[in-house]
This record gives structure tokens, C-alpha cells and sequence, in this order.
């Protein structure tokens, strides 16, 4: 790699020069299909289409080419391209280039030999008419007969088709060759601004792929949760994300939620956020959420937890640890409260209506008044 030009985190706009590889460069563009090969004159397909959108967005007409054809307006447009980045633009190859000089010359050639005929064949025709002999007492010639072989008349139409063949065969070449682009020295991008996530090489050393590793349009936030915990999720809800392991956070709201499907054990990102992953084959749902601010690009790829309000009591309500509530065979719900006075039972049960969770904790309301206050210790275990 001889050159970089774009940076780790900063936007890539269409027409960008990335990088440069032994002086040549590596260009931006817009388009969903990636280039798969050499865009050459003479070419045709919706890759060759997709080119001509992206020099026209650029600002490059591609004249009177009809789309999907790479012809003269979109050599052209290519050459402006390159010229407008600073580097010589690329073409089809040295031997093109001869044989494209070789059918110029033998253009030239024939269209010399047709002037010249023309000119003997309007020399003879002013010449006098008079009863012209040989010196042997024939008739002389015709001013348009060329003694001992073909009038001038013949050899002019045989030259003015040699004429035209080479004229059609300097057409076909000029046709399919001259500037084109190279599949080394463009990348196609769906979506700008774009984003460098990563160089797998440094000014000077030798290219490997992948050279460049880039992302387009902002990030998102993608969990897959057990069909319990997907159910409680409604689009709108706001969501805290915190990258595992780091004290970077922001928020942001879910987008989406999936229906639950069979999971993939051997998919990437399978394990997500609150919900888990599960074992292979079990259905999850797939939940998108979308960050209230831009996620930089060190977001990107990274494991996150995240914290998802499902409901609100509203206001300060009573709470225990989720496992101090017990559920007895009548389907009542109760705690074990720990007695704070040494002088009474050491325990005692009581009922409870248990609301909402969250954080290891549940709600709970007494159902006799008063058996419960904030402060009162309740029982989580037993030994």
C-alpha cells in the first residue's frame, strides 16, 4: 500500500479516494452490486449501468450512451473522473493501443490511394479529347483506361472499399478500447456517508485481503431474545445499551420485534442483549433497536447489554428480591418476613400481590394492610 486517504472513523463520500495501491487508486462509489470485473468499452450489463448512474451523480454526463452500454459519452465521463482525482486514467492495454494505431495508418493509406486516383481520373478527364495515336497507329488509351490493366475507375472502387473496411475495423477498435475501469480500483458502496472500520495493512506493507474493511449508513443494535421476553417489547420502547465490559453507554428505542423463529446455533451474533441465546435450534425472536444518537465506529461489532423498560409502576412503590417471593399450592403469592424485634416470632408469612419485575426485584403489595413497610427484612433463602 503506497497511500491512505481515508481515516478510521471519518465519512467516505462518494468519489473518495481511499487508498492507493502501487500509485493507483481504490475509489468510492455508489451502487448496490459490487463490481465483479474490468468495465471495459464495448461492454454491456446493469453493472455498466450502475457505473454510468454513479459518474452521473458524480456529475459526469455520459452523453448520448444508451444505459447499460459503455461507449464514447461514458469514456469520457471516466476520463473526467480521473482527471478531477488527479491520476491518469487507466486503459484496456499497450497492445490495444498499437492496434488502434495500426488502423488509423492503414486508414490513412486508403484514404490517400482514393485521392490520388480521384485526382489522376479528373487529370485525364481535362486532358484534350483530340484523335490521340500510339506510336504504333492505334487509338491512345481512354483518359480513364490504364494501359495493360484496370481503368482508373475500377481502381478507385476497389480502393474506396478498402477504404471502408478499414474505416469499420478502426471503428470497432476505437469502440472497445481506451479508458476503462478496473475492478482493483473502484468499490461499489450501497449507502453514504460511509465509514472505514479498519486497514488490514499500513503505508508500505505488502496488500493482503481484505485490505479495507468498510461500513455504511449507522450503526444499529441487533438482539435476539427467548418469545417470553420478546413478547414484553413493543416497538417505541426505550432501551439503555452498554458495551460489555466497558463503561461506554447510550440509549435508544426498539425498532422492531421478530417473530420467533428457529435459531441458527452457528449464526454470528446469536448471543444478544438481555435475552440470551439460548441453545441451538431454539426459537428466538430477532429484536432491532435503534440508538438515540450516531454510534461511532468503535461500536462496531461489539457484544452490548441491553436494558429494556417494559413497564413503569409510575411512582415509588415496594419492592423485594424476586426470590423472596414464593407462590404456596392455593397459588397465593407470599414473602417470609424476618422479625426485627427480638422479642417477637422470629418469622412470619405474608400474603402479597406481586406486580412488576425488573432488576431482581418484584413488586409487592400486602394484602392485609400495613403487614409490610419499606425497611422490613424478608427471607431469600433458607438453610
Amino acid at each position: 500500500m503506497t497511500a491512505v486517504h481515508a481515516k478510521p472513523g471519518e465519512p467516505v463520500r462518494p468519489g473518495a479516494v481511499l487508498l492507493e495501491v502501487s500509485g493507483r487508486p481504490l475509489i468510492a462509489l455508489p451502487g448496490a452490486v459490487p463490481i465483479y470485473r474490468d468495465l471495459k468499452p464495448g461492454a454491456h450489463g446493469e453493472d455498466i449501468g450502475q457505473f454510468q448512474r454513479a459518474l452521473q451523480s458524480l456529475g459526469y454526463d455520459t452523453g448520448g450512451d444508451t444505459a447499460g452500454e459503455f461507449g464514447s459519452g461514458t469514456k469520457t465521463a471516466l476520463t473526467r473522473l480521473y482527471a478531477k482525482l488527479g491520476f491518469d486514467h487507466p486503459v484496456t492495454g499497450t497492445d490495444d493501443e498499437a492496434r488502434l494505431k495500426a488502423a488509423e495508418q492503414a486508414v490513412d493509406t486508403a484514404q490517400r490511394q482514393v485521392d490520388l486516383l480521384k485526382s489522376q481520373i479528373a487529370a485525364a478527364s481535362s486532358a484534350t479529347s483530340g484523335a490521340a495515336t500510339a506510336p504504333d497507329g492505334r487509338p491512345a488509351a481512354g483518359p480513364k483506361e490504364a494501359v495493360g490493366g484496370e481503368s482508373l475507375d475500377t481502381q478507385l472502387r476497389y480502393a474506396r472499399k478498402t477504404l471502408v473496411s478499414a474505416q469499420s475495423d478502426r471503428a470497432r477498435l476505437v469502440e472497445t478500447t481506451g479508458p476503462m475501469l478496473p475492478v482493483s480500483e473502484a468499490v461499489f458502496l450501497p449507502a453514504f456517508p460511509a465509514q472505514v472500520t479498519a486497514f488490514s495493512a499500513k503505508v508500505g506493507d505488502p496488500v493482503k485481503a481484505p485490505l479495507i474493511t468498510l461500513s455504511t449508513g449507522e450503526l444499529g443494535v441487533t438482539s435476539r431474545m427467548t418469545p417470553d421476553r420478546a413478547a414484553l417489547l413493543k416497538p417505541g420502547m426505550p432501551v439503555e445499551i452498554e458495551v460489555t465490559g466497558s463503561d461506554r453507554h447510550t440509549t435508544g428505542k426498539v425498532a422492531s420485534v421478530g417473530e420467533p423463529t428457529a435459531a441458527d446455533p452457528a449464526a454470528e451474533g446469536t448471543p444478544g442483549g438481555a435475552g440470551g441465546a439460548g441453545g441451538g435450534g431454539a426459537l428466538m425472536a430477532q429484536v432491532l433497536i435503534t440508538p438515540d444518537t450516531v454510534l461511532g465506529p468503535d461500536w462496531a461489532g461489539r457484544d452490548v447489554q441491553l436494558t429494556v423498560t417494559a413497564a413503569s409502576s409510575g411512582a415509588d412503590v415496594l419492592v423485594v428480591p424476586l426470590s423472596a417471593v414464593s407462590t404456596g399450592a392455593d397459588g397465593k403469592a407470599s414473602v417470609v418476613k424476618v422479625a426485627q424485634d427480638p422479642g417477637g416470632p422470629p418469622t412470619a408469612r405474608v400474603d402479597v400481590v406481586a406486580g412488576l419485575a425488573g432488576g431482581g426485584f418484584v413488586q409487592v403489595t400486602p394484602v392485609r394492610t400495613g403487614e409490610l413497610a419499606p425497611g422490613d427484612r424478608v427471607m431469600v433463602s433458607e438453610k
